[in-house]
């Protein structure tokens, strides 16, 4: 039955703003709200762990005094939650913290907290494994396991609140154990033996655990190690409990013994062995990744469940310069290499400097699969073709890092479906066949704010929201910028974040203060500037110009002084350039918008004046 089942489509609920998988998270409408009161912070873990159920006076009193509440608790408990309420009016849930008869509830929406996300993926990857789609289970749960940041609430201190986290920690561990599972029906024992040893370690008295690890164990032929795991699992539990194994550990420590065939897989599943010659060229993960939780959960879900189709799943992921697509293709690439267990080859395709040799790509490629380079051919033509044979009926993962276009990618492709492809570049990559094709736009401010924080402390953030919020709007909520700031900030400890705000509000300065050692927005910008026509580059420098960022295509065509229809193709070439955003007006027209680092680089008076020299000499510079 595998691949009849329709996975539900989550992606509204993969975008938590309610976050307990780990330390306690608010976030506001413009910035994330910090709770610091401790009383207050342990009544919202409390409100938040029962979400859209009345919480008793009692219980709160229980959670926040512990057995020695004062005689004044409902007073006090009424202060805490009035001061609760004002805290978090900017939010959604200033409102919707409800005082019951017996205490109080907390409404919440299904996609606002990141527990709620965590059981609708778990219940989806459960009926997909009910149906016998094992791809689709095992995407869907580790889309649940994602959301979790550690150890949950470990940053409140109360005995109740970290009582009440049983339930969902044992969830966890169920789900674990469930992806396991299906990840095991999926011939992928190899690979999962090593994260399975670690967590029998950590959970030792966790039968189940064992049970897989075992299992995987066997199939991987390594039949010796799964019955010393047997040995051990019983010498735990008659030390720790004094209780034998349980039924299902002893019936399949005798199959272990006797061969049963039943414990293998069905002739018909793919076992895929990691081979220690097998390609790993993927950059390291990006340990501050912030925010994208929508674009993770429906990449992971395609990039895994359409393995089984016939047409190999190619991701591409264009944008502007510093909007985080390589982060983003990184991060995404290290989350899913379990489901491409015979490597993952890597790129950069130099777009945004000198455009790479499609050839020596290959060349690369076909070294890192194990083809000697006496069997290489020095045709481009034909080591694609030598690449796609070689490539055949693997799983290999191949992420192509800043193409310039269609034309240098499509050598690189494999052309069978266990394969799976990610591609991030600046131009838009509408004539790449086949391709499911996302649009990356700079980060929304809850996430821009987030990583503010990760890169610069939380406190430092609480200290300063109104200032950090400002400079979100600064760096136009682009990753670069802000990492570039949050730079500036670390080395310079006795700087508030005020003071770099009042830096980036000299339109004039703006760029010189987003540059710091190798990273600089302004080279970024002018990596795209350069392949403009020079009309489209005309319109860009008029276009900063203007009084208002915002505008219609009718001042596109009196600024170039053209008819209509080439002033409008002129512009969406700055569109297609993600130079230009497109916006919708009141009443539903097409506007379109100059973000203001675009309209600082544009605006430089220096930099202008170089561009028209330039261009005075070379048109086309």
């Amino acid at each position: 039955m595998t691949g009849t089942f329709q996975q539900p489509d989550l992606v509204q609920e993969a975008a938590p703003r309610l976050r307990i998988l780990g330390p306690l998270e608010v976030e506001g409408l413009a910035a994330p709200v910090h709770v610091t009161a401790p009383r207050q912070r342990v009544l919202l873990a409390m409100l938040l762990l029962g979400a859209n159920q009345v919480i008793s006076n009692d219980r709160l009193a229980d959670a926040v005094w512990g057995g020695s509440p004062p005689n004044t608790v409902r007073s006090q408990i009424q202060i805490c939650v009035a001061a609760l309420r004002q805290q978090l009016a900017e939010t959604r849930l200033g409102t919707c913290i409800e005082t019951k008869p017996q205490g109080y509830l907390l409404r919440t929406a299904d996609h606002e907290l990141d527990a709620h996300i965590f059981e609708r993926f778990a219940e989806a990857g459960h009926i997909a494994a009910k149906h016998g789609d094992h791809m689709s289970a095992s995407a869907a749960y580790r889309s649940a396991l994602a959301l979790w940041r550690g150890t949950p609430l470990e940053d409140i201190d109360s005995p109740v609140v970290q009582a009440a986290l049983v339930r969902l920690v044992e969830q966890r561990m169920t789900v674990i154990e469930d992806c396991f599972r299906v990840e095991l029906e999926l011939g992928r024992h190899h690979q999962l033996i090593g994260e399975l040893k670690q967590l029998v370690a950590q959970n030792p008295l966790r039968e189940r655990l064992r049970v897989l690890l075992m299992l995987g164990l066997h199939r991987a032929g390594r039949k010796a190690e799964a019955l010393e795991e047997y040995l051990a699992a019983r010498r735990v539990l008659m030390d720790e409990l004094g209780l034998e194994p349980s039924l299902e550990l002893r019936e399949l420590e005798r199959g272990i013994l006797a061969d049963d065939p039943g414990l293998m897989l069905p002739a018909d599943v793919e076992v895929r062995v990691p081979r220690s010659s097998a390609p790993s060229m993927l950059p390291s993960d990006i340990s501050d990744f912030t925010g994208r939780e929508q674009f993770m959960a429906r990449s992971r879900q395609y990039l895994v469940s359409a393995s089984h189709t016939r047409a190999t799943p190619i991701l591409a992921i264009t944008g502007g310069g510093g909007v985080g697509k390589s982060a983003a293709a990184v991060h995404l690439a290290h989350q899913v290499t379990t489901a491409f267990p015979d490597g993952v080859l890597y790129a950069d395709l130099g777009g945004s400097s000198d455009r790479a040799d499609a050839s020596e790509i290959l060349l690369q490629f076909l070294r890192a699969l194990g083809v000697p380079d006496e069997r290489i051919p020095a045709r481009t033509a034909e080591r694609a073709a030598l690449y796609r044979t070689t490539a055949t009926g693997k799983r290999v993962l191949v992420l192509l890092d800043d193409a310039v276009d269609e034309r240098q990618v499509e050598p690189l492709l494999p052309g069978h479906p266990s394969s799976g492809v990610v591609i991030t570049s600046r131009a838009r990559l509408v004539g790449l066949p086949g391709a499911r094709l996302f649009s990356m736009e700079a980060l929304d401010r809850h996430d821009a704010l987030r990583l503010l924080g990760t890169l610069v402390g939380r406190e430092r953030v609480a200290v300063e929201p109104k200032a950090a919020q400002e400079l979100v709007e600064r760096c136009d909520a682009l990753p670069l910028a802000l990492r570039i700031a949050a730079t500036r900030l670390t080395v310079r400890p006795h700087w508030t974040i005020e003071q770099i705000v009042r830096l980036l509000a000299d339109g004039t300065r703006r760029l010189d203060v987003l540059a710091h050692g190798g990273l600089s927005v302004r080279a970024s910008i002018e990596v795209t500037y350069r392949r403009l026509d020079a009309q489209a580059k005309r319109l860009l420098l008029r276009l900063a110009s203007l009084e208002d960022s915002e505008f219609d295509a009718g001042t596109a065509t009196s600024l170039l002084g053209l008819d209509e229809l080439e002033a409008t193709n002129i512009l969406e070439t700055l569109v297609d350039a993600y130079l230009v955003r497109v916006v919708r007006g009141t009443a539903g027209e097409t506007r379109y918008r100059l973000s203001g680092l675009v309209r600082a680089f544009a605006a430089e008076p220096q930099s202008v004046q170089g561009r028209a020299a330039r261009q005075a000499r070379d048109p086309a510079a």
